[in-house]
């Protein structure tokens, strides 16, 4: 059984609501970097680390649910549509490639940190 158009919108919106929280948490991953680069002790690096952290589990989760939107979507005779949750969905990637990236570098901050 194939969705009804007003599915297919439905779906879309959500796709666009994932994507927009990915990015939420890419910025605050991005700032929780910030904060661990500028700490100015080793436990308030680790907990900006943290931070940073989690943020990008949140935006790889809602990247992985815009995906399933885009999944659910397939097939979808409008294909504007389509094509938009498809461009949605690679924002939301995207935005969480950044925020593992943002993790990854908070990290290294608190080791430098560590060794020094």
């Amino acid at each position: 059984a194939s969705l009804t158009s007003e599915e297919h919108a439905s779906i879309l919106i959500g796709i666009s609501k994932h994507v927009a929280a990915a990015l939420g948490a890419s910025e605050a991953a991005s700032k929780a970097l910030k904060s661990a680069q500028d700490a100015s002790d080793l436990t308030e690096a680790k907990a900006a680390a943290a931070l940073a952290a989690q943020s990008a589990e949140q935006a790889e989760s809602s990247a992985r649910a815009a995906g399933e939107g885009l999944e659910a979507m397939e097939g979808a005779e409008e294909q504007e549509l389509v094509k938009q949750a498809a461009e949605d969905a690679q924002k939301g990637v995207a935005a969480a490639r950044a925020a593992t990236g943002a993790a990854k570098a908070a990290d290294k901050a608190v080791a430098e940190m560590t060794v020094s």
